[in-house]
């Protein structure tokens, strides 16, 4: 039986949300971990985040199915052609913005007065 691979983690980030790595593609911001119903989370592939409480920013890039062999195959791998950007309000009604492109992201930043030195960092940088 094969486990979790050596660079696979679960961080905490805020509010009961945590950061997952389940594979090279499957990178995504959830509810304690998990995929709750009607739970808003942030879909994989997730590059890059930053926490300023109550919310959780991230940058994303889209993946796309790889078609190899036919309907049969539900691999994914990264679409170079979709980065977008998302925030997750952690509070109970837990709202979520996304996915929206950079300038977007930016004026909703402004509109939520996160302010300009909260910086994405890599997600691997939060791996402990």
């Amino acid at each position: 039986m094969l486990g979790p691979g050596v660079d696979d983690f679960s961080v905490d980030l805020l509010n009961s949300y945590t950061l997952n790595r389940t594979s090279a593609h499957k990178v995504y911001i959830s509810w304690q971990g998990g995929l709750a119903e009607g739970v808003p989370r942030i879909p994989s592939k997730v590059l890059e985040c930053a926490v300023h409480p109550p919310f959780i920013l991230s940058k994303r890039q889209g993946l796309k199915s790889r078609s190899a062999y036919g309907a049969n195959d539900t691999y994914e791998e990264p679409d170079p052609d979709i980065v977008d950007y998302w925030i997750l309000d952690t509070r109970a009604d837990g709202n979520l913005q996304g996915p929206m492109n950079f300038d977007e992201f930016m004026e909703k930043r402004r509109s939520l007065r996160i302010p300009e030195n909260i910086s994405l960092r890599d997600v691997y940088s939060y791996k402990k």
